[in-house]
């Protein structure tokens, strides 16, 4: 059942923009670091990618000293000639040699002050993970009799639309439909989906809850337990909401195909010591798989079962692709 506090228990997310002011402010004049120094300041390499795009913008060379900023060998990021010629004149100036579009090492800012604020994040995934439960214990499957998606695009970079699409089961008749748009308070670094999404889900679910129950089982637009913490986004928003959910993706984020799989329209999905975490399913053996695993509250197989019966002629099964044409404004069929 819903928590209505849930969104309260969420928590604050960090201020990643913020931790970046204090981390330039450890970089005085006439020292450069790189992006991953800086990534793994932050608590994750995967950063990197992130810090890359902010001080790619006009915004973002305004507001820190993108010019002390390298690749890991010394060497200036990029290939824009006009750009490589301004941050040499840029550190020449600081007293930074520039030879050849590459920085010498002995300028290099090895250690950061930080709050690693990723590494925290990870840990409340972590302890969280321990608590999941994924065989409820009960034969539940024939009591859900609907199914609802979950899906968020985002119109602007820092604007986020949350769709909630629920259909019966049974009939696949669409039953009711919600989306929102709110701001989008955390960007996209890989394996921290959840921090960027459930904050507009839960303020979506919160406007559902206004006028009905929750569909018996959720489908969310991202991965369960196939996930490198073995916690993604729909184990996360299960987690919260103390409810049956299973993600779907496209994209396997971790795992092997089970080799000797005599079913190829449906592969258990292998990690260490779990010998299905989830399934790669398919229409027919020429057409693109997606990859199903459990949220909370269900088995594998029950995810997967689910995942089949609503999966018709669309490239997704029907939940998730309603949400999805309602996150773009697309009409539903």
């Amino acid at each position: 059942m819903f928590d209505s506090s849930a969104r309260l228990n969420f928590g604050p997310l960090p201020d990643l923009e913020a931790e970046l002011d204090r981390l330039f402010t450890q970089l005085p004049e006439g020292t450069v670091t790189t992006f991953g120094q800086l990534a793994n300041a932050f608590g994750d390499i995967k950063a990197a990618s992130w810090i890359g795009r902010q001080l790619k913008t006009e915004a973002g060379r305004a507001r820190w000293p993108w010019h002390r900023v390298t690749l890991v060998d010394g060497r200036l990021p990029g290939s824009n000639a006009e750009l490589h010629a301004l941050q040499s004149a840029l550190l020449q100036r600081e007293g930074i040699a520039v030879r050849e579009h590459r920085v010498s090492t002995e300028f290099m800012q090895q250690r950061f002050d930080s709050s690693a604020p990723l590494q925290q994040l990870r840990k409340t995934q972590e302890q969280l993970q321990q608590a999941q439960l994924l065989n409820p214990g009960e034969p539940l499957e024939d009591n859900w009799m609907t199914i609802a998606g979950l899906d968020v695009a985002y119109p602007k970079s820092t604007l986020a639309r949350a769709a909630y699409i629920e259909i019966e089961r049974r009939t696949g008749q669409i039953l009711y439909q919600q989306q929102i748009t709110s701001p989008c308070r955390f960007p996209y670094i890989p394996g921290y989906l959840s921090y960027r999404e459930i904050p507009v889900l839960l303020e979506l679910l919160h406007v559902v809850l206004q006028e009905r129950p929750l569909a018996d089982v959720l489908m969310i637009d991202g991965s369960g337990r196939l996930h490198p913490r073995r916690f993604g986004i729909a184990c996360h928003l299960g987690m919260l909401l103390q409810h049956p959910t299973l993600g779907v993706s496209k994209k396997l984020l971790t795992g092997k195909l089970r080799s000797e799989a005599d079913d190829r329209l449906s592969i258990p999905i292998v990690l260490p010591s779990e010998p299905s975490a989830g399934y790669a399913i398919a229409q027919t053996k020429s057409s693109n798989r997606l990859f199903v695993s459990p949220g909370h509250r269900l088995s594998t197989d029950q995810a997967r079962n689910i995942a089949l019966e609503t999966w018709d002629q669309h490239p997704l099964p029907d939940p998730t692709y309603y949400a999805d044409r309602l996150t773009r404004n697309k009409p539903l069929q």
